[in-house]
């Protein structure tokens, strides 16, 4: 039996029976440990309700087996019911549609008998408590509180105890306070002693400024493509403790503080009791979590001499760590938690459905200038602190009275703000004027007075968050659109939930495409030169009878494949789908598939690769084409040529079949066909990668044009037969001097393998003979310098190397995870349509059987490793056109951009240099590997330090910029006039056939990998590292990433100089339009 008191007074006696045993337990708590499974990261709180809403109703069960039979219980269930409504979404504010929130303290509030809102409510105890909501209550009470407190920890009229805001908390958490609470309610004794130091640390004139906190968010945003909820607790983490207590946190220390600030969380919410429970103890890990909070508190204390060393002069053990408690206190529950979460509302506000609908029309966060008042504006109408909690003595007799008071309704109260349910952008000095969210009154005298109970770290935290969100809408400066282009949701508005305390989780992706202009499609223009009538009447005859429905079977079995898997929009992928999976270090010689020549061996496992994958279905139907094998006979006519009425008919053909499925173009080239356009092709364009000082006769062996200064030189090409009447490939293209700014020379001429012979402006020819160059060029760059040198040789042996020579932690191998993403999947399951004889890659160039082969195995055999820097040099190109090329000097610039991120990577692992990194066993094998990956040896220098360096950055370069280079050709086969994969003689453009083939090629190889600029932090940390390993490695990458876009920028003012001196952009190394690793 026990006695107790009930809400109106009345005491009676009755008998309570407890059921006890585990199943009790798991009945209780069953929500609590699905919950506490899915750690503080999860989206369970998307729907608003997340832990407090579960917490809150198991405790209404538990509540009832502690000492206040009735308070307890009636306490929980009215903090569920609170917890459930502030879980329901946001509202507009319109008359009658508040929230969910404010009508439940509305019903409260209402009088019985008038239902006039009198601002107050009895409750949330069952006795001895008021809520007050008016503004002009709150502000008047916040104004008495700190002289109502008094001189010591008895005499004042009012104290404070272990509340946050509307919760009572459980004293477990604080073992190490003698008040064993939050500093909060620690007594006025105390709080004399700690509010003045902590008012020095974190309020105006503390140890921050505003220009430092500026750049504090420059930094988080430097290199940074990717930002969710977790991102933003860390910074904030790392931020106030460099303030509180002059700690410098790396990453992962700030993310060990917030498990641990979850830990702490998930505790103090339990009836004050009930933690004595060990059971309950372990289901929270209240043990562990103290463990953990006691070694910070340590290392507070010696940090906390150094920053206060004239005022915590002589100051006791005792009183350090009550000082120390407190400002874990601030770290953890104050602004620790208020900052971000202010900051998340901020940021998800213009992506949600409410935020559409509820933002004023004439909003953007783009517009700086409104940044404060938007910041106001949040706290004002989604606080996070809801309620300043007291307590009143009582006097003659009279219980103690809690007092509330509901900063939430008076932030609201419509006889103070205007619209006051409604999101409003009001002035500044209206905020000054009535905003009490962070208890501005209650300052007694000062900010750093024993008595003062307003934030002192107001300031700072104002300053963090407009800081935050101006770094955030300047990093979309250079985008039309603004921060909302550039930064990409992954959830639709809908998914984004507002509710009164809680904004639902996403994540944001920067997307640096934005900030390159797509081209349109090469070959368009042709169209435009039509009239409206003739390009109806053209666009109406090729939908009739499109001539690539004439195509033979096998080519219209791949212009289907292209058509069922190259899907608009499914060209873009991002880091995120590159899994932080790794293999374990192992030979995969007994896994792997060995090709017919050369000794190439391409590992069959991928570590990247899933069921159902865009490039495992691809690479299935690409099979299935390959058993359609319609062999060729060498004295077969293979297929019977037709021909477009006019190029123009070829574009519109490739627009109505291929338009959707081409990738995107960044380079236009709309020009390929005259002297000026392949003079430009051979300086700027693909050809550009073989420009060269022109040789002698003697040194060519065969005829050279009169005057050149530079080449394109082919001519190894011309060794191969061609089948049937198609031309030989093979010839040099020659230029003039030129006028400066790296601007071409005049086409002088081209020589052409298969007549033996050199062709000039205005012979008979000419338009042939640079038709038969452009084809020599496209069927080089894809066969040689594209799938052999960069896919089978380059990247096959970054993928190899890494995977067999290195382990799942060590550097090199998460320094090259995003360089071989797909690599191994994309050589191994092309291979049917690209190597044998007779498959589609066969068909769609001109060689024999047996040339085929041949070719194949002379580029492996011939291939020399040369870094980057060293092949542009051997070029010999006069000094004057290389110091303003831009093809050279953009390539250049993008690879020591990289060789510095290897360095800043690598360098924490190895301190010592080259003594470290011989020592290395993973490293001496990842070194030797390459001397053995195919029939021809790397012949790679002495290991050093500088050496590994320069083979990392080239393989990083070769997967990226060389890739693009020489990969990136779809703007010059857009049109039948362009570059035909085979020619016939006398002829200047492709047959209907050889044109598909082209278009069906460069579509299968366009399915893009993730964008070199994106979010690669989580392949970089590894647990196996130090903290400070971690630590560099994370500035490394995000560094890296804020100099390709200092590089992308510099290439966008080069191009405008360029056009300005009479030359062209050029955008093909541009780090925004690179992929990270080798697209299929």
């Amino acid at each position: 039996g026990s006695s107790l008191e009930g809400r109106e007074g009345r005491e009676g006696r009755g008998t309570v029976s407890v059921m006890v045993g585990d199943r009790v337990e798991m009945l209780l708590f069953s929500d609590q440990r699905e919950l506490m499974a899915t750690g503080r990261d999860s989206d369970t709180d998307n729907n608003g309700g997340g832990w407090f809403s579960a917490a809150s109703g198991t405790l209404a069960k538990l509540a009832n087996y502690f000492a206040d039979k009735v308070g307890t219980p009636y306490y929980y269930s009215q903090m569920a019911s609170y917890a459930l409504a502030a879980a329901k979404g946001a509202r507009s504010g319109d008359e009658g549609d508040k929230d969910e929130i404010v009508n439940w303290f509305l019903k409260r509030q209402r009088d019985p008998v008038t239902g006039a809102d009198t601002g107050e409510w009895s409750g949330p105890q069952v006795r001895n408590q008021t809520l007050y909501s008016s503004h002009s209550e709150v502000v008047k009470r916040l104004a008495e509180l700190g002289e109502g407190l008094g001189t010591n920890n008895h005499n004042g009229k009012y104290y404070r105890a272990n509340w946050l805001g509307i919760q009572r908390l459980n004293s477990a958490p604080w073992p190490e306070a003698p008040w064993k609470g939050i500093a909060l309610g620690a007594p006025q004794e105390d709080h004399a002693f700690i509010r003045p130091l902590i008012t020095k640390l974190v309020g105006p004139g503390g140890k921050w400024d505003r220009t430092w906190v500026r750049e504090q968010a420059e930094e988080f945003f430097r290199g940074r493509v990717g930002i969710n909820k977790g991102d933003i607790g860390v910074w904030v983490t790392r931020v106030l403790h460099k303030v509180h207590v002059g700690i410098t946190l790396t990453e992962a220390e700030g993310e060990e503080f917030m498990d641990m600030q979850w830990g702490m969380i998930k505790a103090i919410a339990f009836p004050e009791g009930s933690l004595k429970n060990q059971r309950i103890r372990d289901m929270v890990g209240l043990d562990e979590t103290l463990a953990k909070k006691a070694r910070w508190l340590e290392r507070y204390k010696p940090a906390l001499l150094l920053m206060l060393p004239d005022e915590l002069n002589g100051t006791s053990d005792d009183q350090m760590t009550h000082l120390a408690s407190a400002l874990f206190d601030s770290l953890a529950f104050a602004g620790g938690a208020s900052v971000p979460s202010v900051i998340w509302f901020c940021m998800a506000l213009p992506y949600s459905e409410w935020g559409e609908t509820n933002l004023p029309e004439d909003f953007s966060l783009d517009t700086v200038s409104t940044i404060p008042s938007y910041v106001y504006e949040t706290m004002r109408r989604f606080p996070p602190v809801g309620t300043l909690p007291y307590i009143e003595r009582g006097v003659n007799g009279a219980p103690d009275h809690d007092v509330m008071l509901n900063i939430q309704m008076a932030q609201r109260d419509p006889s103070v703000w205007e619209n006051g349910d409604k999101f409003v952008i009001r002035s500044m000095a209206e905020y000054h004027t009535k905003f009490c969210g962070f208890a501005d009154f209650a300052n007694s005298p000062n900010l750093g007075s024993a008595n003062s109970h307003s934030c002192p770290g107001k300031d700072l935290a104002f300053a963090m968050m407009t800081s935050f969100l101006t770094e955030f809408v300047r990093t979309a400066d250079r985008v039309d659109g603004g921060h909302k282009q550039i930064w990409v949701c992954d959830r639709p508005p809908s998914e984004i939930n507002i509710s009164a305390f809680a904004a639902g989780g996403f994540a944001l992706t920067y997307d640096v495409t934005q900030l390159v202009q797509e081209e349109d499609q090469s070959g368009m223009d042709m169209l435009d030169e039509l009239t409206s009538a003739e390009r109806s009447l053209l666009m109406e005859r090729v939908s009739a009878t499109n001539k690539f429905n004439e195509c033979n079977a096998n080519t219209a079995l791949f212009i289907k494949i292209v058509q069922k898997i190259v899907k608009p929009g499914n060209n873009k992928q991002a880091s995120k789908d590159v899994r932080a999976v790794f293999f374990n270090k192992q030979s995969y010689a007994d896994s792997s598939w060995s090709a017919p020549f050369g000794g190439f061996r391409f590992i069959t496992c991928d570590e990247d690769e899933e069921r159902e994958s865009r490039i495992s279905a691809l690479a299935q139907m690409l099979m299935y084409a390959a058993s359609k094998r319609w062999d060729l006979k060498e004295d077969e006519q293979e297929d019977r040529l037709i021909w477009f009425e006019s190029p123009a008919e070829g574009v519109a053909s490739m627009h109505q079949t291929f338009g959707p499925h081409l990738p995107p173009q960044y380079n236009e080239w709309d020009d390929v066909v005259t002297d000026e356009g392949m003079a430009w092709l051979c300086v700027a364009g693909c050809a550009g990668w073989h420009l060269t000082k022109a040789r002698t006769e003697d040194e060519a062996g065969h005829a050279v044009v009169e005057g050149a200064v530079m080449e394109v030189d082919m001519t190894y090409m011309g060794q191969y037969k061609t089948r049937g009447s198609w031309i030989r490939y093979g010839g040099a293209a020659y230029l003039g001097q030129s006028p400066g700014d790296g601007l071409p020379g005049p086409l002088l001429g081209i020589y052409l393998c298969h007549y033996d012979a050199v062709f000039r402006p205005g012979d008979d020819k000419w338009e042939h003979a640079k038709c038969a160059f452009r084809s020599t060029v496209t069927t080089g760059l894809t066969l040689k310098d594209h799938l052999c040198t960069v896919h089978w040789i380059k990247a096959n042996g970054l993928g190899m190397a890494a995977r067999e020579a290195t382990g799942p932690d060590h550097p090199i191998r998460r320094l090259l995870k995003p360089h071989y993403y797909n690599t191994a999947l994309i050589n191994f399951k092309s291979k049917d349509m690209l190597l044998p004889p007779g498959q589609f890659a066969y068909r769609t160039f001109a060689f024999t059987k047996g040339s085929w082969v041949q070719y194949f195995a002379d580029c492996a055999s011939n291939w020399v490793y040369v870094p980057l820097p060293e092949k542009l040099a051997a070029k010999n190109l006069p000094s004057e056109f290389f110091d303003t090329w831009p093809l050279g000097q953009d390539s250049l610039k993008l690879w020591y951009t990289i060789e510095s991120y290897v360095k800043e990577f690598l360098t924490p692992f190895y301190p010592n240099g080259d003594d470290d990194l011989l020592a290395d066993d993973h490293v001496t094998e990842f070194w030797s590997s390459f001397e053995s990956q195919f029939d021809t040896p790397w012949n790679l220098p002495p290991l050093s330090f500088d050496s590994l360096t320069t083979l990392i950055t080239e393989l990083i370069w070769t997967v990226t910029g060389e890739h693009e280079l020489v990969g990136s050709i779809v703007a010059y086969l857009t049109s039948p006039i362009g570059f035909p994969a085979k020619l016939l003689e006398d002829h200047v453009e492709s047959d209907v056939q050889s044109f598909a083939q082209g278009l069906v090629i460069i579509a299968l190889t366009g399915l893009r990998q993730p964008p070199l600029m994106d979010d690669w932090d989580h392949v970089m940390r590894s647990d196996s590292w130090t903290a400070s390993q971690q630590q560099s490695v994370l500035d490394a990458v995000r560094g890296f990433q804020v100099k390709l876009g200092k590089v992308a920028d510099q290439n966008d003012d080069d191009n405008i100089q360029r056009v300005k001196n009479g030359g062209r952009k050029v955008n093909i190394v541009n780090p925004r339009i690179l992929e990270s690793s080798v697209s299929i």
